[in-house]
């Protein structure tokens, strides 16, 4: 896994190496360097990138429509005190959440569109600006899986207070 990481990590800063010194060259991609990029098969990869990423997210959403059952249908009988205020707040962190993923997947099918044209026509003159987009894609969807991971940690913290509650007992005993 730290491989993979450092890999990772590695071919992050060398694009981000590559689009800083293509930007001190010139203010747009040269068509030599676009069509390089193509045959090392930059964009064929962010292509293969957006989809991984529209699965991603696809699978965010299903994620947050399970939470959004287990809060309101299952939790909420059973909530009083300190895990009701808990639950609010997870409430408007949840819809936080669903439009940043809204938006982001948006603009990942924007960016697959623009992708799927520069295979069509490489030497076109918007590759600079895909090629920036594509990288500050890259990180608004780390920071935005981070805040999810930390959502799902926040759920799971109240999911334990209220099931260990008084009334949780009473549910968890009749589950089992």
């Amino acid at each position: 896994m730290k491989k993979a990481h450092r890999t990772f990590r590695k071919k992050n800063m060398t694009a981000q190496a590559t689009v800083a010194r293509l930007k001190i060259e010139k203010n747009t991609l040269p068509s030599a360097a676009n069509r390089a990029l193509v045959y090392d098969g930059t964009w064929q990869t962010f292509y293969v990138a957006t989809d991984q990423w529209k699965t991603e997210l696809n699978y965010v959403d299903c994620e947050l429509t399970f939470f959004r059952r287990l809060m309101f249908e299952y939790f909420a009988p059973c909530i009083d005190g300190a895990p009701l205020e808990q639950t609010r707040k997870l409430s408007g962190q949840e819809t936080r959440i669903e439009k940043r993923r809204a938006a982001l997947e948006e603009r990942v099918l924007d960016q697959r569109h623009h992708l799927a044209h520069l295979l069509e026509n490489p030497i076109a003159r918007d590759a600079q600006i895909c090629y920036d987009q594509q990288m500050i894609l890259q990180e608004e969807l780390a920071e935005f899986l981070k805040a999810f991971r930390q959502f799902k940690q926040n759920l799971f913290v109240v999911a334990t207070n209220i099931l260990r509650g008084a009334k949780g007992e009473v549910l968890a005993s009749g589950i089992t």
